[in-house]
C-alpha cells in the first residue's frame, strides 16, 4: 500500500512521522496500520481478538502520548476528522467510499432510497460490507444524475378531496 499526501510528505520530510512512530507501542501501531489500510474499527477488533472500542482506546492513548511528546504534531492530530462524518467520503484502501446516508443527503433524497438504488444497479460498483451495509464508490457517482425530486402536493389524494370540498363550499 502506498500512501501519498502533502501533510505525510511534510511529516516525512521533518522527521516527525519517524519520532511520533517510535513512541508507538506494538498493539497501537497494529491498529494504526490496519486503519491506515481502511479497516473499520470492528473489522480490526476481530482480527486482533479484543472489541472496537479497546481499539478506540488505543488509537486514543497513543494520540495523547504523541501529542504529549511531540507538541507540534497537535495541529495534525486534533484536525483529523472521523471519517464516519456524514457527507464525507470514507477511504478503503485507496478509494474514496460514501454512505447511502452521507448521498441521501447530498442529493436530497432517502437513505433508503439511495440503498434501492444500490440494489437495482444503478450505481455501479455499489457493494455490501460484511455486516450488509451498502458501500458507493466516489467514481460511481461520476455518470449518475439522480431524478430530480417531484415537485407539488405529496398529501393524501383523500386530503386533497376534502379540502378541495371545503374550498367549493360557499
Amino acid at each position: 500500500m502506498q500512501l501519498t499526501h502533502p501533510v505525510l510528505e511534510r511529516l516525512i520530510a521533518a522527521e516527525d512521522l519517524a519520532r511520533a512512530l517510535a513512541l508507538l507501542r506494538p498493539g497501537e501501531l497494529a491498529v494504526a496500520m490496519l486503519r491506515a489500510d481502511g479497516l473499520t474499527d470492528a473489522q480490526i477488533g476481530r482480527l486482533l481478538d479484543i472489541t472496537p472500542a479497546s481499539v478506540g482506546a488505543r488509537v486514543s492513548r497513543a494520540r495523547a502520548r504523541i501529542v504529549r511528546c511531540i507538541p507540534e504534531l497537535r495541529v495534525f492530530l486534533d484536525g483529523r476528522v472521523s471519517p464516519a462524518t456524514r457527507g464525507a467520503p470514507q477511504v478503503s484502501g485507496l478509494r474514496e467510499v460514501f454512505t447511502p446516508a452521507a448521498l441521501a443527503e447530498k442529493w436530497g433524497v432517502t437513505p433508503t432510497t439511495v440503498r434501492r438504488w444500490c440494489a437495482e444497479g444503478r450505481l455501479p460498483d455499489a457493494w455490501r460490507t460484511d455486516g450488509g451495509r451498502w458501500r458507493i464508490p466516489a467514481e460511481a457517482m461520476r455518470d449518475f444524475d439522480p431524478p430530480a425530486r417531484r415537485g407539488g402536493d405529496r398529501r393524501s389524494a383523500r386530503y386533497r378531496r376534502a379540502r378541495a370540498a371545503l374550498d367549493a363550499s360557499p
